[in-house]
């Protein structure tokens, strides 16, 4: 089967779409599958070019409105399809996304091509919005999640908690989702409690939380450490992972306390 995988991050950013992407785009390969990715990128001199990772063929296009990701929701989803019309996308019998975005442009492409959209998270019920233009740009955002939802032909959730979010937020017919857990490789330890726990100056009383997120402005991992050290009692946040921001957010933990 020919699939086409659509990332509206850069395959190289190493973050989580990205990652997703290439980890199931190589499995599908081994199955058999011929699969396609289309991939932003900031490059211009990378603009219609393809090559091959992992066994995919990875269709790089020029990213839409450049690095400005909180764009206004209707500006992005047209960007896309422009990029996408002016890029060229190869025929394909599914096309699995990763985001809300890509479902209008590639129905607009390639009507008959079937979708799935995989991971939602509804990104207008996590999305703060104060400012008049910012609670306009959340309506257009839920309307382009309502319609990707309900009119996506397959709908892939990692827990059974956001299918119930999800048929909260839509009238989704239930055969559509299906729910895929996360795979965990669940090692057996090495290192005891009061050994982690003494490597990062952690007392035994102290509660914890842990972060595990890539460390970028899309994670907003600055929001967690300012409301840890809000709690009461004695509270300690661990926080793994990397990124951009990894320097800046270690200074800002060392501000905080």
């Amino acid at each position: 089967m020919k699939l086409l995988m659509a990332c509206y991050d850069d395959l190289r950013s190493g973050g989580g779409s990205p990652r997703r992407a290439l980890r199931l785009g190589s499995a599908l390969v081994k199955r058999g599958h011929d699969v396609h990715i289309a991939s932003k990128t900031a490059q211009p001199e990378h603009d219609f070019t393809s090559q091959k990772i992992q066994g995919c063929t990875v269709h790089w296009y020029l990213a839409p409105l450049g690095r400005c990701w909180r764009t206004p929701s209707l500006c992005r989803e047209q960007a896309l399809f422009h990029a996408l019309r002016h890029r060229g996308i190869p025929h394909s019998d599914w096309a699995l996304t990763f985001s809300p975005f890509f479902h209008h442009p590639l129905k607009r492409l390639t009507p008959s091509i079937k979708q799935a959209y995989l991971f939602p998270c509804l990104l207008s019920n996590h999305t703060p919005s104060t400012s008049l233009l910012g609670k306009i740009d959340a309506a257009l955002l839920r309307r382009i999640e309502y319609r990707t939802l309900t009119q996506a032909d397959k709908v892939i959730l990692q827990s059974p908690i956001l299918e119930k979010e999800i048929q909260e937020f839509c009238e989704i017919d239930p055969a559509k989702m299906r729910v895929i857990r996360p795979g965990i490789e669940a090692a057996t330890p090495t290192k005891s409690r009061a050994y982690v726990r003494g490597e990062l100056q952690t007392s035994d009383e102290a509660m914890v939380c842990m972060a595990i997120s890539r460390l970028d402005d899309n994670k907003n991992v600055e929001y967690i450490l300012r409301s840890v050290q809000k709690l009461e009692g004695n509270w300690m946040l661990w926080v793994a992972g990397d990124g951009p921001l990894a320097q800046s957010l270690a200074a800002l933990s060392d501000e905080l306390g």
